[in-house]
């Protein structure tokens, strides 16, 4: 699992600093609204992908991986996936104008057009790239990873800087995917059509409440912008909020690779009925995702000098708004570690309720404070939806799993952030570059869990790392 881990977080390195040239790219060549307009149509489309969650849900990996015949249901995924993706993409395509004029957002339907042709390319990419890491296929599955965000940003700076604006930002997410979704399916070797599939009814009963608590997570975690946009009414208002928000999930982006890893070595680990191991690869994960958590809110100190860095000085005013998002992000990674935990074990519909539930008091808290605090209360609001949500998804992981929660790796966290924020306030008045100030504050931050005994490293544990990369290696046809 750590072998896998460390591949695909490297790729995922590699995925992010694209990911950061291409929206640096973009904010400094669109423009505050454009970049705004931009940014609210990924979010409409991937809202719209919400269906294809409900009927591909987060079985991939346990279903794949777990079972005795997993390329069945893989097969049946990939063809019940790629019908939805088309149904939702036409949708999208004929209600551009529809959903345009609800948004009062003039310039939005030509983008929502575009990226309505993504929906079924862009699903069943990252189904095929799910399905190799479901397989042990750890290398491939980064390099799909990496392949697509690299052809984005070199696609993105080939058309938007030959003149077609925001609307080549969008045709580029198009060709990424489609670029995506051919070197994955050629890797996955699971065809769509011609092999024995699982019913479409078992696969329903499967996934239908994993892939619903994920359109109502999904949901709650990023309807933020289109309430700053729908209660403001102003581009350059959501521009600098989507700025901040993307650099948030730029952080999340970092997390996001170790999931499907663990969901898969769990589903193994239940498949041979073996509990210790399962329960140790649960605290191990959820004791990580402190740790990555906690260095995130601690850096949230610096957020003005990341925003400028990052997005160019007119985004610097949206610093405060970084600061509170890049809270709500260490949060949102709890929630995902929960999420996990229940998609290895298999959802409940009582689990549902909650999170539905938040969507509406979400909503309702956007109405009232976002017209009269800004974007700052939108940040706000989503920090809180963002605490409700990992709380409710810890606990209803832990009790499924039947795993303890590490609270000593809690506490030691909580002493090294709140340690290393208090320092971070020290070393943002020396005057370094915005990069020495996050070296030096994260490196305080690994020495004081060194010192509180949270990571203990030792050489053996980089030796079976490297000694298992080694074997995958050595292992390729």
């Amino acid at each position: 699992m750590a072998a896998g881990s460390v591949v695909q977080i490297l790729a995922r390195i590699g995925a992010l600093l694209c990911g950061l040239a291409l929206m640096g790219y973009l904010t400094r060549n669109l423009g505050l609204g454009d970049y705004g307009r931009y940014a609210l149509a990924i979010v409409l489309v991937n809202w719209a992908g919400t269906s294809i969650a409900l009927a591909s849900g987060g079985a991939l990996i346990r279903l794949v991986a777990g079972h005795a015949e997993g390329e069945k249901f893989a097969v049946a995924m990939l063809q019940l996936v790629g019908l939805v993706g088309v149904a939702a993409g036409t949708l999208v395509f004929v209600g551009a104008e529809w959903i345009a004029g609800a948004m009062n957002s003039t310039g939005l339907a030509p983008l929502l057009q575009i990226l309505a042709w993504d929906l079924p390319i862009g699903a069943l990419a990252g189904l095929h790239i799910g399905i190799l890491t479901a397989q042990g296929k750890f290398l491939k599955s980064a390099f799909a990873v990496l392949a697509g965000w690299l052809f984005q940003l070199m696609a993105a700076v080939v058309l938007v800087g030959g003149g077609m604006a925001v609307q080549g930002a969008a045709w580029a997410v198009v060709a990424s995917g489609g670029a995506q979704l051919l070197t994955a399916r050629w890797m996955s070797g699971v065809p769509m059509f011609g092999s024995e599939r699982a019913a479409f009814s078992e696969l329903w009963k499967e996934s239908r409440l994993i892939g619903a608590a994920q359109v109502a997570l999904r949901i709650c975690q990023t309807m933020d912008l289109p309430a700053v946009k729908y209660f403001l009414g102003l581009p350059a208002a959501a521009g600098l909020y989507a700025g901040a928000q993307n650099i948030g999930f730029a952080g999340l982006m970092l997390f996001l690779p170790v999931n499907p890893i663990v969901q898969q070595s769990l589903g193994k680990s239940r498949l041979r009925e073996n509990h210790a191991e399962a329960e140790l690869v649960a605290r191990t994960f959820l004791r990580v995702a402190l740790i990555y958590g906690g260095v995130l809110a601690a850096l949230s100190v610096f957020s003005d000098g990341i925003a400028a860095f990052l997005l160019g000085a007119k985004f610097q005013e949206s610093g405060p708004v970084l600061a509170i998002l890049l809270l709500a992000v260490a949060l949102r990674i709890q929630a995902l570690a929960g999420r996990t935990l229940l998609a290895a074990a298999g959802e409940k519909a009582s689990i549902l309720w909650p999170l539905l539930g938040l969507i509406v008091a979400g909503l309702a808290a956007y109405a009232l404070v976002i017209p009269k605090a800004g974007i700052i209360g939108a940040a706000a609001v989503t920090l809180l939806l963002s605490l409700a949500t990992a709380l409710l998804s810890v606990r209803d992981g832990l009790r499924l799993l039947e795993v303890r929660y590490p609270w000593p790796t809690f506490c030691r966290v909580l002493l090294a952030m709140a340690i290393t924020a208090g320092a971070a306030l020290w070393i943002r008045t020396l005057g370094f570059h915005v990069l020495i100030e996050l070296s030096l504050a994260t490196a305080l931050y690994g020495i004081l869990l060194i010192l509180l005994r949270e990571i203990r490293p030792a050489q053996r544990h980089l030796g079976l790392v490297l000694e298992r990369l080694s074997f995958k290696a050595k292992s390729k046809p």
